[in-house]
């Protein structure tokens, strides 16, 4: 064992034998070398089984932790010995926030020991609570012993939760509670209840026994009660008197239980219920039970209480008196046993009951009297039938006194029915007692249902009941004498009230008294209201007369008899200045006054009624336009007066008039427009067109009108125009919407719309924008055609740039390479190099003659050609390249088709195009060429890229291979653009054949789908018939070994390495040579010594070589001139004119083609 602060200290955990056993040993040995004093307390720390830390204070105060027992590694379950060495706060983090590093300090050092209860601690996985005690240990060292008593604390947790669970209940509870020592019977705790029941608090009864809580006559009993349900430990329930502490005696019921809380405590709970309302409610029962039996026996009729078998179970004295037998007997027997003998009656009440499940009765007879039983039904809380009661009433002098009143009211009835006006007879509380035939045709009721009822609550309006009542009432208190007559309002069965004008008097007995009322009434509301109705009408005909907006009078003999306020405002004249006078008074002439009267009078004799427009002239002199209406009196006799309206319609008539005229002046327009105009529904219908539609559709208006719009709308324009006529009906307008409309012929014609909506109604017009899209278009494939030039213009002078250079290049390498080849021809293996020097500078030289001419500055050699001739002899040609798979198929033009082209060109052109076709058909197909004289008008011209109008010779190459995406299409003719994989294309194939039909001055057209094959049309301008020529496939004959020469020749050229190249081959055969870098200096050179050849490339700085040849023509007119040039500007027709002394040799060539031209220019004849 390591001590660290004396012979008890352990250090980190050593006896568990770390570090492979040797710890233990090595402890082993030291614990023998320590006093067996030490040595047993050093056994002691390390069997405790609380955790065991020890520490040390050194200087600056710092706690370093030097050791810790066994059990404090299983507590934590960490390796403690890792902390050694560290402070409290490096060791333990959690601790540093906490008073405990602190507290150990002043135990170490202030030598205090120090307690803390129920330590929380939470950290690396260490989570629970701990008792920690420190000690000091002397000379700056302590201690800290510490347990987990996590599970101790969570147990006092639950215990502290339930107990305060069991005092909310206890506290809680309605009834009232006691808890009771079962050894000693001492109270020990009451609830609030238990307080409040007792009238006593908790501390009056706590500690005392609890039979203070019953008064002496009880306190026994309920001591045997206690001591029996101690002694059997089972609970159990009595009832008994609790005394209040004002010394009432409160009747309760004890449910007590015995309860064990552990060893020595068994406690009896006592729940005390209030038995007050329940021993006051038994008594208060039993009291009416006894007051039920001497009114049950007081009753005069025979009643009996049936169970649900229809067993007697009671019946009063006046049941056992009429049936003759003892209350006892009847207990228990059936109904029907005892008052039928067994047999139930036809229609027997109970027998209803059970069915009905409420009161039913029957009138029967028993001997000679008659009897009424009644029966009700009884259930129970659940809604059972439990029973019922059965009640027989003797009706004989009730049936007999009935049977004689009826006779002496049917006789009166009969009387009365005899009236014809309502009879109703009252009695002191408004009671009906009578009432006759008419009266109940009038209240809609039978007589049945009329007497006896309230006449007041039943008949009369709920609005006039109260004042009705507090009157009768009057009357029958003697207070007021009754009114002879007077009316008042009645309801009838079907709730109408009906207006009765009543004579009223009074009924009185012998004694004088006021028994009643009789009163005799009569129906008067049909009368009323037809009387209201009149007045109404009246004062209706007044009110519409004054403001009446037209004017209304009556004429008699055509003189005004009456005259409304407007007819007087319409003409000026107050109503005293027409009455009595004639109506001529208001018409300008006598012609128009007779002409109305004429007119009028006679329609009205033919039809009742005579309307007739007329002029009037006011008192002012105005004219009015007047509409006159009128109808006779008396349709027999218009003598006895007419009734006529006057309606100043001088404002319609204006109105109409300049309607009329607007109407003509938009009907001419509707007529006359140029556009299309509609008149049309949401519903999608035509309503109205003008005539432009014929003229634009070629439709009659009579096949549109009425027909729906979306029938003549082209298939693709449908959905949108469906669209537009659902915002049209959303009631927004629409402008500039554009669609197609089907003609007559089939065809469509666009038309642009503006469309307003009014309600339901579309009001719209349309222009043929037809030509004007179709220009659109063409205008928008020219600038496209445009675009793609300017594009390929671009693309071509790059290309012809590029082209320029590496022909210097390739000039200079395969010279240099032929050059060197003499050189090195003793050397196999440096020859064979040469060799693919030179045959890479050929394969260069032909790609960029390719560039070349898609740019169009390869220069060409046109001559004039029959097209079917060179087809044919190349197509011997084309069979070979294309192989086996693919077959030829050939259509020429009859007649020769002579075109202007380079031979060679178009053969390259022919040959491009089958190789493509071959490579689009790998597993073979069909490649087709056709020649053909074609002429192209403006309209097909205009569908061709570049397309031009004219005469011309076609070229049609077609295959039936894989086709083109209109992706690659676009794309086809720009130079490296290829869908062959690498190292099978450069993508100059197409480019060249583009740039050969443009340079031949000719256009192209392609036509192809993925999986439709590809077909290129070529047109190429028409010339006289071409001269016989040469097959276009056949080769020049092999050059001539080039000879010397010793001729001045200057050579023009910017590129350093081309100018030597020139210079070392032409001195090496024999010529002087000048040489110029720029044509400045050239010109500065000939001046000095006159060249015989000028050598000039074509395209330089300064200058050009044509430019520089002209300037030193006219010095040196002898001069001849050879131009070099793998790129020109495209404004040059480079070709030899021997009578020009003029030139031409395209770069690269060879030092043999150099040498060749040079002597084949100086040897010219010119």
């Amino acid at each position: 064992m390591t001590c660290a602060a004396g012979p008890v200290l352990v250090r980190g955990g050593a006896m568990r034998g770390k570090r492979g056993g040797r710890p233990v040993r090595r402890s082993a040995r030291r614990r023998k070398r320590l006093p067996r004093a030490d040595r047993a307390l050093h056994d002691v720390l390390q069997s405790l089984p609380i955790g065991l830390h020890l520490y040390t204070l050194r200087r600056g105060g710092r706690l370093v932790f030097i050791g810790a027992n066994p059990a404090a590694d299983r507590i934590l379950g960490v390796e403690n010995a890792a902390f050694i060495g560290r402070t409290i706060e490096e060791a333990f983090p959690p601790l540093a926030a906490t008073e405990i590093p602190e507290r150990y300090r002043r135990v170490a050092r202030e030598g205090r020991a120090w307690r803390a209860e129920r330590f929380e601690y939470d950290h690396g996985g260490i989570r629970g609570t701990f008792d920690i005690h420190a000690v000091p240990l002397g000379r700056g060292r302590m201690a800290a012993l510490f347990s987990d008593v996590t599970a101790r604390h969570r147990a006092e947790r639950e215990i502290e939760a339930e107990h305060r669970r069991f005092l909310a209940l206890f506290e809680g509870a309605r009834d009232a509670l006691v808890l009771v020592d079962a050894a000693t019977g001492a109270i020990l705790d009451a609830n609030r209840e238990a307080e409040r029941l007792a009238g006593r608090t908790r501390g009056d009864l706590v500690g005392r026994p609890f039979d203070v809580l019953h008064p002496p006559e009880e306190a026994e009993r309920c001591r045997v009660a206690f001591q029996e349900l101690v002694a059997s430990g089972e609970g159990g329930a009595f009832e008994t008197l609790l005394l209040a502490r004002d010394g009432r005696r409160i009747p309760v019921e004890i449910r007590a239980s015995l309860v064990d809380l552990g060893p020595g405590l068994r406690v009896v709970q006592g729940s005390f219920l209030d038995l007050t309302e329940r021993k006051e409610a038994e008594a208060r029962m039993r009291a009416m039970a006894a007051e039920w039996q001497v009114t049950f026996d007081a009753v005069t009729d025979v009643v009996c209480t049936l169970d649900a078998e229809q067993r007697i179970r009671r019946c009063n004295r006046a049941a056992a008196q009429f049936l003759r037998r003892d209350e006892r007997d009847l207990l228990g027997r059936r109904c029907v046993e005892v008052f039928h003998g067994g047999t139930p009656p036809a229609g027997c009440p109970i027998a209803r009951m059970r069915e009905t499940r409420r009161r039913e009765t029957m009138e029967l007879p028993l001997g000679d009297r008659w009897y009424r039983v009644v029966v009700d039904p009884m259930f129970d809380g659940a809604g059972l039938l439990t029973g019922a009661v059965h009640l027989l009433q003797d009706i004989t002098d009730l049936k007999r006194s009935a049977e004689a009143l009826r006779a002496v009211r049917d006789r009166t009835q009969r009387y009365l029915d005899v009236a014809g006006v309502l009879l109703v007879a009252l009695d002191t509380r408004g009671a009906v007692t009578l009432v006759n035939r008419k009266g109940c045709e009038v209240l809609g009721r039978t007589e049945a249902a009329i007497i006896g009822q309230d006449w007041f609550n039943r008949f009369i309006p709920e609005r006039h009941r109260a004042q009705a009542r507090a009157v009768f009432n009057r009357l029958m208190a003697g207070q007021v004498e009754p009114a002879e007559f007077f009316e008042n309002t009645v309801l009838t069965g079907c709730g109408e009230e009906r207006l009765i004008a009543w004579r009223n008097t009074l009924l009185r007995d012998e004694a004088g008294r006021i028994v009643g009322t009789l009163s005799s009434g009569e129906d008067v509301t049909d009368r009323r209201r037809s009387e209201t109705a009149l007045v109404a009408s009246e004062a209706k005909l007044r009110a519409m007369l004054r403001a009446a907006p037209v004017g209304i009078g009556i004429v008699v003999n055509r003189s005004f008899q009456s005259v409304n306020e407007r007819l007087c405002s319409l003409v000026g004249y107050a109503e005293p200045e027409l009455l009595g006078r004639s109506a001529r008074m208001l018409y300008p002439t006598d012609a128009e006054y007779e002409s109305v009267g004429r007119v009028k009078y006679g329609e009205m004799a033919k039809r009742g009624v005579g309307t007739v427009e007329t002029r009037w002239r006011r008192k002012d002199g105005a004219i009015l336009d007047i509409l006159l209406s009128s109808a006779p009196l008396d349709p027999d006799d218009l003598r006895r007066g007419v009734v006529f309206t006057a309606l100043d319609i001088t404002d319609r008539k204006r109105a109409e008039a300049a309607l009329r005229e607007k109407t003509e002046e938009i009907d001419r327009y509707f007529a006359s427009s140029l556009d299309l105009i509609c008149i049309a529904d949401t519903d999608g219908f035509f309503r109205r067109l003008n005539p432009a539609w014929e003229r634009t559709l070629g439709y009659p208006l009579a096949e549109l009108e009425g027909k729906r719009f979306l029938d003549f709308v082209h298939p693709d324009d449908i959905a949108a125009t469906r669209e537009a006529v659902a915002r049209l009906a959303g009631q927004q307008e629409i402008l500039n919407f554009v669609n197609r409309y089907r003609r007559r012929d089939g065809s469509y014609r666009w038309l642009e719309w503006r469309s307003i909506p009014q309600g339901r109604t579309i009001y719209a017009t349309a222009r043929d924008i037809t030509e004007r899209r179709e220009a659109e278009a063409a205008l928008k494939a020219a600038e496209e055609r445009y675009l793609h030039a300017q594009k390929m213009e671009s693309i071509g002078r790059l290309a012809g740039g590029v082209a320029h250079d590496f022909n210097n290049l390739l000039t200079v390498i395969a010279s240099s390479a032929e050059l060197l080849q003499a050189e090195v021809a003793d050397r196999p293996g440096a020859a064979e190099r040469v060799e693919q020097i030179r045959m890479a500078a050929r394969r260069a030289a032909d790609l960029t003659r390719q560039l070349l001419v898609f740019g169009r500055r390869q220069p060409v050699r046109p001559e004039r050609l029959d097209l079917g001739r060179v087809l044919a002899d190349t197509s011997r040609l084309l069979q070979r390249l294309i192989g086996e798979d693919v077959r030829l198929e050939t259509a020429f033009a009859p007649s020769p088709l002579g075109v202007v082209a380079d031979p060679g060109q178009l053969v390259q052109v022919l040959m491009n195009l089958a190789v493509n076709a071959r490579d689009a058909m790998p597993s073979g197909g069909t490649l087709a060429l056709e020649t053909a004289r074609v002429a192209l008008d403006a309209d097909a011209a205009a569908r061709i890229p570049d397309g031009r109008p004219g005469d011309f010779a076609r070229i049609v190459v077609r295959d039936t291979g894989a086709g083109m995406s209109p992706e690659v299409r676009a794309r086809l003719f720009e130079p490296f653009f290829t869908t062959k994989e690498v190292g099978k294309g450069t993508g100059l194939g197409l480019a060249t054949v583009y740039g050969i039909v443009r340079q031949s001055e000719g256009f192209l057209d392609v036509e192809s789908e993925p999986g439709r094959g590809t077909v290129f049309r070529i047109f190429l301008p028409l010339h006289d018939a071409p001269a016989d020529a040469a097959s276009a496939a056949e080769g020049p004959p092999p050059p001539a070994r080039p000879a010397r020469g010793t001729e001045r020749v200057l050579v023009a050229e910017d590129d350093p390495s081309v100018r030597l190249l020139l210079v070392e081959i032409l001195r090496a055969h024999g010529y002087s040579v000048l040489e110029a870098e720029l044509p400045d200096r050239a010109l500065q050179l000939a001046a000095s010594a006159a060249p015989q050849l000028l050598v000039t490339d074509y395209v330089m700085p300064q200058m050009s070589g044509r430019e520089l040849a002209r300037r030193l023509a006219g010095d040196h007119p002898r001069m001849r001139v050879l131009f070099i040039s793998g790129y020109t500007d495209g404004t040059a027709d480079l070709k030899d004119d021997p009578s020009a002394g003029q030139f031409f040799l395209p770069k690269p060539f060879s030092p043999d083609a150099l040498l060749r031209k040079v002597r084949e220019v100086l040897d010219a004849e010119g």
